[in-house]
């Protein structure tokens, strides 16, 4: 009997350990799960900043495929156009208006020259040299001078209207 009591006792401790060596597989694998629960927590707020700052960065780039966005842009760059339409139009007005200077210049320095020539025409020395002398050169000066005056003017218009386009 005492050997069956030792064997009883024997088996019990074993049935004792196999409970102690199962309990501490569980506590083992309570503390594995928890160990696991807490990197997947951090590695779950790690990728949850990743994505928001991810957003911050993609943010402006997702505006700008928005439809709204477009449209603002499509609508910004036909103002753009409409200003450029309408300096193009005022620079031709005033290259008109200086084309229509450069045709009025040209023209009083035609009359100034033909001027000229029948002036240097009429003033031919004649047989008298009375009268014509005195007249003619001061009048063929002040003739000269606003033909030189009338070609520094056509001189001005060109270089405006060169410069202005």
């Amino acid at each position: 009997m005492i050997k069956s009591a030792k064997l009883i006792v024997l088996v019990l401790f074993a049935i004792l350990a196999a409970g102690c060596s199962e309990s501490q597989k569980i506590s083992q694998l309570r503390l594995q799960n928890a160990e696991l629960s807490k990197k997947i927590k951090s590695q779950q707020k790690e990728y949850e900043t990743r994505i928001e700052k991810l957003k911050e960065k993609y943010k402006s780039k997702l505006e700008k495929m928005s439809p709204e966005y477009k449209e603002e842009q499509l609508k910004a760059k036909d103002q753009q156009i409409a200003r450029l339409k309408e300096t193009i139009n005022q620079n031709k007005k005033t290259i008109d208006g200086y084309a229509k200077m450069l045709i009025q210049t040209v023209g009083k320095v035609k009359e100034l020259e033909k001027q000229l020539s029948e002036h240097k025409g009429q003033s031919q020395p004649s047989e008298d040299n009375t009268g014509n002398e005195n007249n003619g050169p001061a009048s063929d000066e002040e003739t000269q001078q606003k033909l030189e005056k009338m070609k520094q003017l056509r001189q001005k218009a060109i270089e405006q209207k060169n410069s202005s386009s």
